[in-house]
């Protein structure tokens, strides 16, 4: 069966990560000029090595924290879409390190968020997150938007801080469908990946199903647990 081609320019955060390195050989391999954003490659081995991404994207190295790093990145790549996967995603390692976790998941949503409000080219964006951006009260079914945010553990509470800045940004600047050149997605599922680290987890965050809807006119929240 023939593969419909996809060929928007796309700018991915964390690409080097496992699930960004994924989605970034995925929409080149479809016909997308991928430009890809991220301090490091996080492992060794890794997924985007092994594939010699570097030579399908245009890899750019820069620290998420950075916004003047961030804007300028996005401004001279103008892409057509944005995912935004860059994050510090290990629950363990919030507790060692919680001004990191802090910095990179909700300075690294803002500056993102900023980022896209500045570069007139983007027409949608989609920002991944975790489950684990709501409190954790150990029922059986998925949570939902108006449950409470934020957990005990610092990266708990970072995402749950994203979720506030992100929410603020869509209706302050992203919530008119008429007047409102960018459309938003805010993206989780539930479901846990083993990393190849020994003894780190991560939560699974992203699902893809929303690039290339102009109709979306609201953030949408997704739980793979239905």
């Amino acid at each position: 069966c023939c593969v419909k081609r996809y060929e928007k320019s796309s700018c991915i955060t964390g690409h080097t990560g496992f699930k960004g390195s994924w989605l970034a050989a995925w929409l080149s391999q479809m016909g997308a000029t991928v430009c890809g954003f991220a301090d490091c490659v996080p492992t060794s081995p890794s997924h985007f090595e092994a594939m010699h991404l570097e030579q399908h994207v245009q890899d750019v190295r820069g620290d998420i924290r950075d916004r003047d790093a961030v804007i300028r990145a996005m401004k001279e790549f103008r892409p057509d879409v944005v995912f935004h996967l860059a994050a510090q995603a290990l629950v363990r390692k919030s507790y060692e390190d919680a001004p990191l976790t802090f910095e990179a998941n909700m300075l690294g949503t803002l500056n993102m968020l900023e980022a896209v409000r500045q570069c007139p080219s983007v027409e949608a964006a989609v920002f991944i997150t975790s489950d684990k951006c709501y409190r954790n009260d150990e029922w059986v079914w998925g949570y939902r938007e108006t449950d409470h945010l934020g957990g005990d553990d610092p990266y708990s509470a970072s995402k749950g801080c994203a979720e506030i800045i992100a929410h603020s940004y869509f209706k302050s600047f992203f919530g008119d469908p008429v007047n409102t050149y960018v459309y938003a997605a805010w993206i989780f599922t539930a479901a846990y990946l083993e990393k190849f680290q020994k003894c780190k987890k991560s939560s699974f965050d992203g699902i893809f199903d929303v690039v290339g809807n102009r109709n979306l006119s609201a953030i949408q929240y997704k739980d793979n647990r239905h």
